[in-house]
């Protein structure tokens, strides 16, 4: 095993001989390198044993934590990494939970027709659902996600819904037939309504939340009158009750 640090010689020669530095030192000065690139893993501390490099200390957030990892990973001569880094906790798990509802909701890309929901439990998000397919929406969530302080780990199951020039033509004739109606024509101005629109193949599950049990029906009438929807399932939450 052998352990970096700043300015380390690995062996001395005699006077004028050129100083040595085992192999395992020198990856591990090399692994140190790649990580010198980020402020945020100056701290970390590195071991080399057989091509395994193990990785110490604390990092900011979860992101940090990866790219770490990742940068380790790419160094010539380092097969495997051993993370035993550490990311400061939070106490109060609801606010962090608020941070990670914010985060998605504020991400560009998250529209009515995607719908991620979860939960958080000693800093480990849990996130579902299902998003539209024309990018990574799940990847850049999670990575979204990691950079919040106190996040310790993701566990993502959201799924990218079907590709079909169908099911993009539908979301789009939804979308006009929802807001020229009387009842939805104000969550028309908001960049994100707080009703979702899930299209898959022609059916059409609806959740989130609308103001009463009459916009609720209207909805799901106007959905199911929509000509290319196979199915509906009205999942929608009230505000006023049932």
């Amino acid at each position: 095993m052998v352990l970096l640090s700043l300015g380390l010689v690995a062996g001395f020669g005699a006077a004028g001989a050129e100083a040595q530095v085992s192999p395992e030192g020198g990856l591990a000065l090399d692994v140190r390198r790649a990580l010198h690139g980020n402020d945020e893993l100056r701290a970390v501390q590195v071991s080399v044993e057989e091509g395994e490099a193990t990785l110490t200390g604390r990092v900011p957030t979860l992101r940090a934590k990866s790219q770490a990892i990742e940068r380790s990973l790419r160094v010539k001569g380092i097969e495997r990494v051993v993370s035993e880094l550490a990311i400061p906790r939070v106490e109060d798990q609801r606010q962090l939970a608020q941070a990670v509802a914010a985060s998605i909701v504020a991400y560009p890309f998250y529209t009515m027709f995607d719908y991620v929901y979860g939960g958080i439990g000693d800093g480990v998000v849990t996130l579902a659902g299902d998003v539209t397919p024309e990018r990574d929406k799940a990847a850049e969530l999670v990575d979204r996600i990691a950079r919040i302080r106190g996040v310790q780990a993701i566990r993502s199951t959201v799924e990218a819904l079907p590709v079909g020039a169908a099911d993009v033509r539908l979301r789009r004739v939804l979308a006009a037939g929802i807001f020229d109606n009387d009842f939805f024509h104000r969550y028309a101005r908001l960049r994100l309504p707080p009703f979702h629109v899930i299209v898959r193949r022609g059916s059409v599950t609806l959740k989130g939340v609308v103001r009463d049990a009459v916009e609720r029906r209207v909805m799901e009438q106007i959905v199911r009158r929509t000509f290319g929807v196979t199915r509906v399932v009205n999942e929608l939450a009230t505000e006023r009750g049932p």
